[in-house]
């Protein structure tokens, strides 16, 4: 009603096959679909974590992944240097937005059991996105500002990578996020 933001608190450290670390950059946050489980990816300059969050404390699940409590996303790889945001299609596959670290925007899937990122072929660069989404009928969307001082929203084919017709965003810059209700 009021706006005013009501912390319940913080995600706190965690351990796993990096070490401890503490969970302090979040880049996106995203709700299973039929679980109610809530994941969360940590930025940490170089392959990002993925860890799960209690919604009514705000903090990680302790070993929520075999006994660990995060998982790197793709071990295997050093390729993925910034995962910008998450988002769960409605049949519950992990979508993430990933910057390769040379110049390309890329949609991957992440295994919440492996962390196994494998990519797709379409780079997402048209729209610069930052944010990811899932409409009502399973349709994917990414936000970002391809252009300095403008926004843009696109529709993603998430079985090819591809990037549909980008629309401009005329009210700002710097988009982060979008979602659907």
């Amino acid at each position: 009603v009021s706006g005013v933001f009501a912390p319940i608190g913080t995600y706190g450290s965690g351990n796993g096959p990096l070490g401890t670390m503490s969970f302090t950059a979040v880049e996106g946050i995203a709700f299973q679909p039929g679980t109610g489980m809530l994941f969360a990816v940590h930025r940490r300059g170089g392959n990002d974590v993925l860890f799960r969050v209690d919604p009514a404390t705000g903090l990680r699940v302790a070993g929520a992944f075999g006994g660990a409590d995060y998982l790197e996303i793709d071990p295997s790889q050093t390729t993925f240097d910034t995962t910008f945001d998450i988002a769960f299609a409605p049949t519950g596959t992990l979508f993430a937005i990933t910057w390769d670290g040379n110049a390309q925007y890329k949609l991957v899937t992440v295994d919440i059991q492996t962390g196994i990122a494998p990519t797709f072929g379409g780079k997402l660069n048209a729209a610069a996105p930052h944010g990811l989404t899932f409409d009502l009928g399973g349709g994917a969307w990414v936000v970002g500002s391809p252009v300095t001082g403008a926004g843009a929203f696109a529709p993603v084919d998430t079985l090819s990578g591809a990037i549909g017709t980008v629309s401009p965003v005329d009210n700002g810059s710097g988009y982060e996020a979008i979602a659907f209700p």
